[in-house]
């Protein structure tokens, strides 16, 4: 698409990344001549590519991120993206749908859709294994993890599950 947008790939000091490195989106379109939007920041973080093999050398994305929403707090402020996938969590138990709500370094809310109750021995596996992927510092002795069971889990307005967010304040 990059006869239609330039597309940029940004670092926290507004340098374009290379590839392999991650940065934020921002976007200028280049068809639109009545409302232009120059440099338009989506909140949105991906990771650069090698340039296309095609022989025209066009940008590529190597992989989309998600938005800093989507990103997990970690102790002393850093943030990493947390990749928790549901097909992982089936392996354990009969989860349809998840969501990780990180509410502070050490707690986490999960909504689960699940099938049908789970047994004990399922959600002890289950915990066990959100509770040693959320954990990043090692330790898991001072995380809460609370379990929630639901019927379904809200979409945003596009329709998108959002299967990890951080609803910690910017300062945390």
């Amino acid at each position: 698409m990059t006869e239609s947008a330039y597309v940029e790939i940004l670092n926290d000091d507004d340098e374009a990344c290379k590839p392999g490195e991650i940065g934020r989106i921002v976007v200028t379109p280049l068809h639109n001549f009545i409302t232009p939007l120059l440099r338009y920041t989506l909140d949105d973080f991906a990771e650069v590519g090698e340039p296309c093999t095609c022989g025209r050398g066009l940008p590529t994305l190597k992989r989309i991120l998600g938005r800093s929403q989507n990103q997990m707090v970690m102790p002393g402020g850093n943030r990493v993206w947390m990749s928790i996938s549901t097909q992982g969590l089936r392996g354990l138990a009969p989860v349809i749908q998840h969501q990780i709500i990180q509410k502070s370094i050490t707690e986490f809310h999960v909504q689960l859709v699940v099938e049908r109750p789970l047994t004990d021995k399922e959600e002890t596996a289950l915990r066990g294994h959100l509770l040693t992927r959320l954990n990043l510092t090692g330790g898991t002795e001072n995380m809460s993890l609370k379990l929630d069971y639901v019927d379904a889990i809200a979409q945003d307005a596009g329709g998108k599950l959002e299967e990890f967010i951080c609803h910690m304040a910017a300062q945390d």
